[in-house]
């Protein structure tokens, strides 16, 4: 089985800072079958993929670094500097690969502004007339066009293993948010399934008097429920969910209550 990283407990995935994602976790009475599961396995993914990608971890440390000394050389209150420096060195620590991606874009860059400058070179000799270039500037022209066509065929699979772990996170988030969004509709069924409760024994006198019918707060709750699980992406529609809970006069009492046109198999 591939050996997979370890998440530091300062990664920030995407899901913690979700404003639609919290606060669906703040309406539910608990956490989803699934939720963990499912978020630990987006950290996983996007950390695979930052640690595969990143190039601002240390200079994102190093501001920190620097703005601490500054505001300490100042006598300013520090605020959160010296955690955020603390995290973004642990998250450096924690990815030791981006120093080396940083030493290969450079020397990639230096060999290609190497043969852009060995080419032309013999472009500007060539029209000068000189017909024979010597073999040592010949030689490094060539190693020079066989390092840099190697360089490329190394960012073209990078590119490509790049793109899978955008895909893993992609398939990961929708998991999660999958997860959330069932949990919703879940609560607004449950909300259904009480106000069908709560009013289906003496429907007939709450269709006389709806104003003074039980279960609104049933309603309200659902309708919070489906608003969030919309920013989410997923469609829930409260009226079907609670009406297809209620016997005809029970609809008509909804309905009433919701300020909906009477649903006429409620008539008596």
């Amino acid at each position: 089985m591939p050996h997979k990283l370890e998440v530091p407990k300062e990664f920030t995935d995407r899901l913690e800072t979700h404003p639609h994602a919290q606060a669906a976790l703040r309406l539910l009475p608990r956490v989803p079958n699934g939720w963990p599961s499912a978020r630990k396995a987006l950290r996983e993914a996007e950390w695979a993929w930052k640690s595969a990608t990143s190039r601002d971890l240390a200079a994102t440390a190093n501001l920190y670094a620097s703005q601490l000394r500054e505001y300490e050389k100042l006598e300013l209150a520090t605020g959160s500097l010296p955690k955020l420096l603390e995290t973004a060195r642990a998250l450096v620590e924690a990815c030791p690969s981006e120093a080396q991606r940083l030493r290969n874009d450079d020397a990639r860059h230096h060999r290609r502004l190497a043969l852009e400058v060995a080419q032309g070179v013999a472009t500007r000799k060539r029209l000068e007339g000189f017909r024979d270039v010597t073999e040592e500037d010949a030689q490094r022209l060539l190693d020079l066009t066989e390092q840099v066509a190697a360089d490329e065929a190394e960012i073209a699979a990078e590119r490509d293993a790049t793109a899978k772990l955008a895909k893993a996170v992609d398939t990961a988030m929708a998991v999660a948010i999958t997860t959330l969004t069932d949990a919703m509709r879940a609560q607004v069924q449950a909300r259904a399934r009480e106000y069908s409760d709560a009013v289906t024994p003496k429907a007939a006198l709450w269709r006389s008097f709806p104003a003074q019918a039980p279960g609104a707060h049933f309603i309200a709750s659902a309708v919070e429920a489906a608003k969030v699980a919309a920013k989410l992406g997923f469609e829930i529609d409260v009226d079907e969910e609670f009406l297809e809970r209620l016997d005809p006069i029970g609809c008509d009492v909804y309905c009433l209550v919701v300020g909906r046109e009477l649903v006429k198999v409620g008539k008596e």
